[in-house]
């Protein structure tokens, strides 16, 4: 698993631009701003992610650069890529989108019946066993 954006490596522990990734990258956000899909854009580029990834790619603010990391895409193209994407979630009707509402409760408190003194020769068995007395509380919210 990679820890650093792609298009970077790090070196003597200072994130430096690789080149040949800088260039996918390059690519991909020419390829977007040109016309292609997300995942097109990302395909031809190279890379092998879902639309949420390559998304993720585009909106990631450290190819800007910072404090850390070296400057990768000029800050006018990247304004112009947030705006292709906004606009593109507008003409599709994704801008604004609500939840249904319906506000999902997880379960924090629990009880515990006491057990019967019964013996297991599968700790596996027993874990099952012990796992099917747990009961929801009724501290929680419904």
């Amino acid at each position: 698993m990679k820890t650093i954006p792609f298009g970077y490596e790090l070196i003597n522990g200072k994130a430096e631009i690789n080149d040949t990734e800088a260039n996918i990258l390059h690519q991909f956000f020419t390829d977007y701003l040109s016309g292609l899909s997300l995942t097109n854009a990302a395909k031809k580029a190279g890379f092998t992610c879902r639309h949420c990834s390559a998304k993720r790619i585009l909106m990631n603010k450290h190819y800007l650069g910072d404090d850390f990391y070296p400057a990768i895409i000029s800050p006018d193209m990247f304004k112009q890529a947030e705006c292709e994407i906004q606009k593109r979630a507008a003409q599709l009707g994704r801008l604004n989108r609500t939840g249904k509402g319906r506000r999902i409760v997880v379960p924090t408190h629990f009880k515990m019946p006491s057990t019967t003194n019964m013996e297991f020769k599968d700790s596996f068995e027993e874990a099952q066993y012990m796992y099917a007395l747990i009961e929801e509380d009724e501290h929680d919210e419904k």
